[in-house]
Order: C-alpha cells, then structure tokens, then sequence
C-alpha cells in the first residue's frame, strides 16, 4: 500500500517519491529481512509492484518495449552496478538475513546461554562478518556486470540494448558518474529537479524514449525523438546548454576563492597573418572562461566547455573514448593559440545524460575540488561530489531543455523575410 501510494506521488514529485523509496521504504523492508528470515517467496508480490507501478510512475509511462529480467536486474540494482540504488526485496532477502546472522552470530549465541559475551569477540565477529558481506556483494556485481557483458550472444540472456549500453556507461572503471540520483532534492543546494526533468534525466540515463515530446521538429524532422531532440541546433538550446554549464562553474570557481576571472576570452584575434611567407586569413577564435592561477601561480587558465551526447549514433562504442575525442578536438582548435599567448589550456568536456567527466575535466573539477575543501573545511571527498552533482544538474537542466525548449525556424516564422526587410537599409545601398 505504501509503494502505491508513493507511485500516485510519483506523477506529480517523482524525484521526492524516489527520494522516499531509497532512503526510507527500502531501510524498512531491509530491517525486516535481517530480522526475520522467511526467504524471498513473501516478497515477489512487492517485486511486482516495483516493475509494474512504480517504475512506470517515476518514468511517466510503461517503457515502449517490453524489459527482459536482466533489465530489471540492472535497473534495480546498486548504484556501483549502473542502477537504481537499492535491489528488488526478493533479491537482498537472502543476503540481508546471512549478513544479519553473521555479524551478530555471537551476541545471540551469548544471549541464548551458550557463552558469556565478550565484547571483543562480537567486536571481531562483525567485522568478520562485514568482511564477508562486502566480498558477497562485490562477487554479486561481477556476476552481474558478466552477465551483461555476455547479452544478446550466443550464450547469453537477453537484453535491450540500450540498458545494455547505459550499464556499461554508468560502470566504467576510468570515467566517474555523480550520483545524482541519491542525493536530497533540496532546492537551496541546486539540487531539486522538476517532474520532467527528472523523468528526462532518467530517460537520458538509460536510453528510454523521452514522455510528452513534440510531434515534429521545425527542422522538418518527424517524429520527433529524444536523440534528435538532443542533436538539433534549431532553437539554441544546446548553446543554452552550454552556457549554463560555463556559468555554473564561474559561480563555483569565485566560491573557492578565484578572482579576476572572465567570460569567452579573446584567444586568437581575426586578422591577415604571414605563415611560410604568404599571407593567410586567421579566424577569430575564443575560449570559454579563463580563470588565474587555477594550476600554477602567476598562469592563466584557459576553459573550453563542451556537453556531448555519448549516446549518439555517432559517438564512440566506450564513454571514455568518447569523452578524450571530444577534448582533442578542443585541443587542436586552441592549444596551440593559448601556448602563444603564455597561458595553459584545458578542455573542459562531459556527457550529456549524466555529466561524465572528461580526463581534463575531471582533474580541473579535483583542483576547485580541493580548493572548496580548504575555504570550507571540509573532507576533499564530500566537496568533490558535491561539486560534481552540482554540475550534474545544470546539465540535466540543459538537456531536459534541449527536448522541452520551444523551438523556432526563422523562414517558416516569417522573421527571417521580416528582418530582411527591416534590416536591409542599414547596410545595403538604396536602389
């Protein structure tokens, strides 16, 4: 009764009812389950529910294709495993009543009578029993993540290829995912989402097609999907997108105490220039942001953004590969222009659907990182998750508009023909 209540919820606040489900719902049956052993069989009818109430309620529909059991595996599974961040009840029923006996195997036997306690003994006896808890489940997300390895081949299960994908995304051993999904929806931390975009994020995160999109896109693309939403340039809200992202971390950076910093720094101006003796054109070309003594005292900094769908068609079969392909191309387009005016350069760039960190971004995220920790006084741990969720949601933010965003064609509007005509005086000679 209370996960159908949760579910009507989740229509209208699915991140606040997710929030309630994996901090609170999930620690109620856990407790149950340690305490009184009956095995997984009571708990199916609740497994049930999660596949056929809720996880369409927090998507807002029943996903377009039918999950295999692997699918489900994944998706209710432990965050470190590319899921949802708690298992189904029948699944941890087995596991939560070994570990429970385990760690407190000599407490019940001293209570029984069987020796006196000793609080050393129970002392080792848990972390015994923790020891081997914590293998259990890490042999359990091998096996998983095996099995997923192994879909759709001659010898595996079934499985859709998208999940496929995002698992193998969300659990790559080189690229670091915030985890935005367990964190509190408090909206004075940044951290609170709407209903769509919190149902766009999830969609985003495992490949599902987006709810309630429009049917076609003023481009002339029909229908309109959650791919093409995320590639079409018409209405600037990639460019939204971006900016977003740039000011978000300008914000950050002057909170861990960097000053002088400015916005689209002019790296090479426009201009004739003389190369192997002949004149040659150069474009004018910019950074994103520039910030002081980000590295090395006295250095300038120079910041190129750029949020990239790695699940496009286009995009490399592994994140990272991805991710480094984007930072080069950054690189070849500005390094060389930055070295000349004596200023260091850094790629900024990061996925789309969950903000997965770039090398470059990920080491420039560690050194703000380590700077709020300093001001703040904090753990360096808990300032670089902080920061990274951060960023993880403006991007999810931008995204969720890249699909929502009114988008306008200025010749099927009309504005093109009107500026033409309004415009035209300004530049062009009468007659």
């Amino acid at each position: 009764q209370d996960l159908h209540r949760l579910a009507e919820i989740a229509t209208l606040d699915p991140q606040g009812a997710f929030r309630v489900v994996e901090r609170s719902l999930t620690k109620e049956w856990a407790y149950v389950q340690r305490v009184y052993d009956r095995g997984p069989e009571p708990w199916t009818r609740l497994d049930e529910s999660f596949r056929t109430v809720f996880l369409p309620a927090l998507l807002g529909c029943s996903p377009a294709e039918a999950l295999t059991d692997l699918d489900y595996d994944v998706l209710f599974s432990p965050a470190r495993c590319g899921g949802l961040g708690f298992a189904l009840p029948s699944k941890a029923a087995t596991e939560a009543a070994r570990a429970s006996h385990e760690t407190m195997a000599h407490l019940s036997r001293a209570i029984r009578g069987h020796h006196p306690f000793s609080y050393s003994a129970h002392a080792d006896t848990m972390a015994q029993g923790r020891r081997a808890h914590r293998n259990r489940m890490k042999a359990a997300r091998d096996a998983l993540l095996e099995r997923v390895d192994s879909a759709n081949s001659h010898t595996g299960e079934r499985m859709t290829a998208h999940i496929k994908r995002a698992t193998q995304r969300l659990t790559h051993e080189d690229v670091t995912v915030p985890r935005c999904l367990q964190v509190a929806p408090v909206p004075e931390r940044g951290f609170r989402l709407s209903r769509l975009e919190f149902r766009d994020g999830l969609a985003l995160r495992y490949g599902f097609e987006a709810t309630n999109l429009p049917a076609a896109c003023p481009c002339g693309f029909a229908p309109f999907t959650t791919r093409h939403g995320m590639s079409c340039k018409v209405g600037g809200w990639q460019t939204h997108r971006h900016d977003e992202l740039r000011d978000l971390f300008a914000e950050l950076a002057g909170k861990a105490g960097y000053t002088n910093m400015a916005p689209e720094p002019v790296v090479q101006p426009s201009g004739w220039t003389m190369v192997d003796g002949h004149h040659v054109w150069q474009g004018l070309k910019k950074a994103d942001l520039v910030i002081p003594a980000l590295f090395e005292p006295g250095e300038e900094t120079l910041l190129d953004f750029r949020v990239t769908d790695t699940d496009a068609s286009s995009s490399a079969q592994d994140v990272l590969c991805h991710l480094k392909r984007g930072e080069k191309e950054k690189r070849d387009h500005l390094e060389s222009a930055c070295r000349t005016l004596g200023a260091s350069f850094s790629p900024f760039v990061v996925s789309a659907a969950e903000c997965s960190l770039g090398p470059a971004a990920r080491a420039v995220t560690e050194r703000l990182a380590i700077k709020l920790a300093t001001n703040w006084g904090s753990n360096h741990g808990v300032a670089r998750s902080w920061l990274h969720v951060r960023l993880a949601m403006a991007v999810i933010r931008g995204s969720s508009l890249c699909l929502r965003g009114r988008r306008y064609h200025w010749n099927r509007e009309g504005l093109h023909a009107w500026a033409w005509h309004h415009t035209r005086g300004s530049f062009l000679p009468a007659g």
